[in-house]
């Protein structure tokens, strides 16, 4: 079990995290997040709110395009295609630095997800895809299958990798959860950048 994310984030993703279950054959990430073409300063900076042109629904009540929402001092943007989550989504602080990048597909994480401290890189998820694999519960000891699992590399405050591997989690949960499982080889580098060190996870 992997503890070394910040709490703030965790209670708001928890809080945050889309639900609605449905599906659609068309493809969104060209209509919402073209990560070659996008303006860095959208993606730095929360949106203007002195624009009215979000947290629309269409006729039948289900939301539209871009939605913009508080939860104590975080503010999440993003998008939505006829109810369901997809396309770019932000979060900020109180002082509208931006702590995490990323993009949800027909209601599912995809693409490459960046997670900022202090405006610093400090973490990246990337290669989202359910998971198969049985790993024994460290509570009850029992064998279970985590429903996702991703590839988490995390950071040093000077840019260099500090650590990767895969990650196993639940629905509900998230890679930034405390209940996010590492899995398989793990490489652990210091600051410089060298491997010092490979850690195996058994299942």
């Amino acid at each position: 079990m992997k503890i070394k994310y910040l709490l703030i984030i965790l209670i708001v993703l928890s809080m945050t995290h889309c639900t609605t279950k449905q599906s659609t054959n068309e493809s969104l990430k060209e209509i919402y997040f073209d990560y070659d073409s996008i303006d860095e300063q959208v993606i730095n900076n929360a949106q203007d709110e002195i624009s009215s042109d979000y947290n629309k629904t269409d006729n039948s009540g289900k939301k539209q395009g871009l939605w913009i929402e508080k939860y104590g001092l975080i503010r999440i943007e993003r998008y939505y295609k006829d109810g369901i989550c997809s396309g770019v989504y932000k979060q900020f602080n109180s002082d509208g630095d931006l702590l995490v990048l990323g993009e949800y597909t027909n209601d599912k994480m995809s693409g490459i997800w960046y997670y900022y401290n202090y405006g610093q890189l400090w973490i990246t998820f990337e290669d989202f895809a359910e998971n198969y694999d049985t790993i024994t519960s460290e509570g009850n000891k029992e064998r279970y299958v985590p429903d996702y699992k991703c590839y988490s590399k995390a950071y040093y405050s000077n840019g260099n990798l500090k650590d990767e591997g895969w990650l196993l989690w639940n629905e509900g949960d998230s890679p930034v959860s405390d209940f996010s499982v590492e899995y398989g080889t793990w490489k652990y580098y210091n600051e410089k950048g060298e491997l010092v060190k490979t850690k195996e996870y058994k299942p």
